[in-house]
């Protein structure tokens, strides 16, 4: 009998580690983490970040902040890679499969992103904070990728609520 690295038993194993990577991030608006976790069990960790050899300032452009008129912010400069595509790219360039893995992230896939990870045969997304645009959360749904918000801080995520048994133990 092997392991099974699914289990929601190890939800607060995989969070801390998405945060330690977001912790990583140099990014002064969102600091993202993310954590690839294979049926085998393998991880791949990555956070938000110009690709290696380049400056890594994250935000370079002022803009005018649509939230609040007359005040700006600075804008992620393009070149910035997500945490998500940063981790699934550690994969591919190890030719390690993401079929059937788990993705965890701190922040929901933005739509470019969803647009690159609907394909790759992801069991479940799971993601922390809400994105300013949900369009990337839409996409993966509609294209057959369970999508689930955490809501339990560092709490596991809880298993559906069977009634014929005993109640979950968090303390198990």
């Amino acid at each position: 009998m092997s392991l099974n690295p699914h289990k929601p038993k190890f939800d607060a194993f995989y969070w801390a580690i998405v945060e330690a990577a977001a912790a990583q991030s140099v990014a002064t608006r969102h600091k993202v983490g993310a954590l690839v976790v294979t049926p085998s069990g393998m991880m791949s960790s990555g956070w938000n970040g110009k690709p290696a050899g380049m400056d890594n300032a994250c935000e370079t452009t002022l803009v005018e902040d649509e939230d609040n008129p007359g005040k700006v912010r600075w804008k992620t400069d393009p070149a910035v890679l997500h945490a998500e595509v940063n981790a699934i790219m550690k994969m591919t360039r190890e030719g390690v499969s993401t079929k059937g893995s788990i993705l965890f992230v701190s922040r929901a896939p933005c739509f470019e992103c969803a647009k690159a990870l609907h394909g790759l045969g992801l069991k479940t997304v799971y993601y922390e904070e809400d994105h300013d645009d949900m369009r990337g959360v839409d996409l993966l749904r509609d294209t057959g990728t369970n999508v689930l918000k955490r809501t339990y801080g560092t709490m596991p995520l809880l298993p559906p609520t069977d009634p014929c048994k005993e109640p979950y133990n968090l303390a198990a």
